[in-house]
């Protein structure tokens, strides 16, 4: 088996204002982990032969790294010493790439730590989606820290899709950046269903007017585990527009942060953001905290944030039982129905399936709580 080493295992800040010390929402507990195998390992990529792929990220230009509102010099410096995935993926100018691009991380006894650093630029004028995932090959510990950094060019389009289904002896932590030109979309799609725990953040700049992003997120929260999440939009050119939606379920003694931050910078006029999260709990012994945060700099935007957690309604769930449904099957429509929305943007049938599924035995397993 593979020897781990940790390198790090420290607090990192996670709030551009902090609040109440007592909350515990400031900082993150964040692990970082390294193979001592040193050299990069290849990993499944299916694209087409239009697609761009090499091991070199020198040639990728970032306006501005989105990445390191997450990140500090020390965490930098440990991915760029021990990474043993590296990438830049380019989808070149005006190309629309039919199928997914696929990106396929697996897990097992001999390959149990990954620490990757990967890239996508999406050309100007160009289409595509990319498909990355995250599994588990057995029941052996492993251990992924990852940042994925994506760059949207001038009217192109990038659909990102990340489905984590790690088992319950994975550490995991993901941290994303994104920058968006002018009239360009991004969309990213995570679901966060497995792991031992999960430390995960989006932070995504709208750099040029009409510039677009979409984050859309489903997660589960089971047993003992504890998720932190941290999202935020920086709305730098005008007319920008985002909208976030995240969806949960917790069950048995999980606990859950979420902060969620819209950035409105001078010069953003016309700019509109919203967040809304649904949390729905399933125990009374999980704990889950929203930390919703605004800054304006603009006057002439448009910022909402909506939130509502809470345990389902007996009603729903008496006229759902009178219907012959148990209640644990009751449960899980109402757990499914939360994600719909937001899985049917995922174009592959057979993974929404396997993130319902994994959502269906976290309830059978745990949601005998009440």
């Amino acid at each position: 088996m593979t020897t781990k080493i940790n390198k790090y295992k420290y607090e990192i800040e996670r709030m551009q204002v902090k609040t109440w010390s007592w909350l515990k929402v400031n900082t993150a507990n964040l692990g970082l982990y390294a193979d001592e195998e040193k050299g990069l390992k290849d990993v499944s990529i299916e694209a087409s032969d239009a697609i761009e792929i090499s091991h070199d990220i020198s040639g990728a230009a970032f306006p501005k790294d989105a990445s390191k509102e997450f990140m500090n010099e020390e965490m930098e410096k440990f991915l760029e010493e021990n990474r043993n995935v590296c990438y830049y993926i380019r989808i070149p100018d005006h190309h629309k790439e039919k199928e997914p691009i696929r990106i396929t991380f697996e897990f097992d006894k001999n390959t149990n730590v990954f620490a990757e650093d990967l890239v996508i630029e999406a050309g100007e004028q160009s289409e595509s989606s990319i498909l990355i995932q995250y599994v588990s090959k057995d029941g052996s510990e492993g251990y992924h820290s990852g940042r994925t950094r994506v760059l949207v060019q001038q009217n192109a389009s990038l659909k990102l899709m990340k489905t984590q289904l790690l088992n319950d002896n994975t550490e995991h932590n993901d941290i994303f950046g994104g920058t968006v030109a002018e009239n360009g979309k991004l969309s990213v799609l995570q679901a966060e269903m497995g792991s031992k725990g999960a430390v995960a953040s989006w932070n995504v700049l709208l750099l040029g007017e009409q510039s677009e992003a979409d984050v859309d997120v489903v997660y589960v929260g089971e047993k003992e585990k504890k998720l932190d999440f941290s999202s935020r939009v920086e709305f730098q050119a005008p007319k920008s527009v985002s909208n976030v939606r995240v969806r949960g379920v917790l069950l048995g003694h999980s606990k859950k942060i979420f902060r969620d931050t819209l950035d409105f910078i001078s010069g953003s006029r016309g700019a509109k953001g919203r967040e809304e999260e649904e949390v729905l709990m399933l125990s009374k012994n999980a704990r889950n905290i929203s930390v919703p945060l605004m800054f304006c700099g603009e006057d002439d935007v448009q910022g909402e944030h909506a939130a509502s957690s809470g345990r389902p309604d007996e009603s729903t769930l008496f006229y759902l039982m009178s219907r012959g449904l148990s209640e644990a099957d009751s449960k899980k429509l109402l757990a499914e129905s939360k994600f719909a929305a937001i899985l049917d943007n995922l174009s592959d049938d057979a993974l929404r399936e396997e993130i319902l599924e994994r959502l269906r035995t976290s309830i059978e397993e745990g949601g005998n709580e009440s």
